[in-house]
């Protein structure tokens, strides 16, 4: 059912040698780190209570209502619109997903988003002042919770954004293709408060 992650990084790491005020640990506002999911998008063909259950069982997890972001261990899933799920498993050698695929065949629409999405997280301490920059969105902890989701838009790319912790770090997924431009973007923005940035391994 779900395809093993593909072996190509989502993300480049930056091309350009970055001075020291930006790479000494001392001074990182920022901390970047790409990460690898597999993931199944799933679709309810009768609404969230016929595929409830069944997701529970075989995922352990609820399903989240719209805009909320579940997550156990290596496990989550986030509503990504009326109806839509992503459920991600980051346990590469985990077999929920395919026991998910299973669970919910012929009762909801299911597709492999592992090598079409592409997932970074941000945080540090000085995060709350990157996120101004880059999401035109209001992420106050009262307005923007942990285990908050929404899909927005950064840079002009499509992207969910979700608050993992109360740190905050915040979790970001975009189109595999724009995956380069997304770093850039959060690379260039990060330059003033100094970052760091980690591969998926």
């Amino acid at each position: 059912m779900v395809s093993p992650l593909v072996s190509r990084p989502a993300f480049t790491a930056p091309n350009a040698a970055l001075p020291e005020t930006q790479t000494a640990a001392s001074r990182t506002g920022i901390e970047l780190r790409a990460r690898r999911y597999e993931v199944l998008q799933i679709a309810s063909r009768h609404g969230r209570a016929s595929v409830a259950r069944h997701f529970e069982t075989a995922f352990g997890l609820d399903l989240p209502p719209l805009g909320q972001r579940f997550a156990s261990g290596s496990r989550a899933v986030l509503c990504v619109s009326p109806g839509k799920w992503l459920a991600m498993e980051a346990d590469p050698g985990a077999p929920r997903l395919d026991e998910l695929g299973r669970a919910l065949a012929g009762k909801a629409a299911m597709t492999c988003q592992s090598d079409a999405l592409a997932f970074i997280e941000v945080s540090g301490p000085t995060i709350e002042a990157f996120m101004e920059k880059c999401a035109a969105i209001d992420l106050h902890p009262e307005k923007f919770p942990t285990g908050s989701a929404t899909a927005t838009l950064v840079a002009l790319m499509r992207c969910y954004l979700s608050r993992l912790d109360d740190a905050p770090t915040f979790e970001l997924a975009v189109a595999r293709s724009t995956a380069d431009s997304l770093l850039a973007h959060l690379t260039n923005a990060a330059r003033s408060f100094g970052f760091s940035f980690t591969p998926s391994s």
